[in-house]
């Protein structure tokens, strides 16, 4: 799956009940690609465009496929990081707040 696949697909699964009252720049940064960006606000989400330089409040960092894993369910993003496969920089509060706003 490509990334932008992979993000396109993390769209679909987004909460907009979860995210009353949050305005957050998601940033995902998988190994060797260039950084993707989420932005949430008016309990609606979108994937921001290259042009749009985002600046994430979050910054999320995994390989491709410990991502492929943590949308398609057979790893907890906790486990994840638990175990150091993804790294968080940022606003520690917000990356808390993602599985609740993505169904994985």
């Amino acid at each position: 799956m490509s990334a932008q696949a992979l993000f396109e697909k993390i769209i679909t699964r987004f909460s907009a009940e979860s995210a009353e009252g949050l305005n957050a720049v998601y940033g995902f940064e998988l190994e060797g690609e260039a950084l993707h960006a989420i932005k949430i606000e008016n309990n609606k989400c979108r994937l921001l465009t290259e042009s749009e330089n985002a600046s994430p409040d979050v910054t999320l960092k995994a390989s491709k496929e410990i991502w492929e894993q943590i949308i398609n369910g057979s790893m907890p993003a906790q486990m994840a990081f638990m175990m150091g496969k993804l790294q968080i920089t940022g606003e520690f509060p917000l990356a808390l707040k993602l599985p609740s706003l993505f169904s994985f």
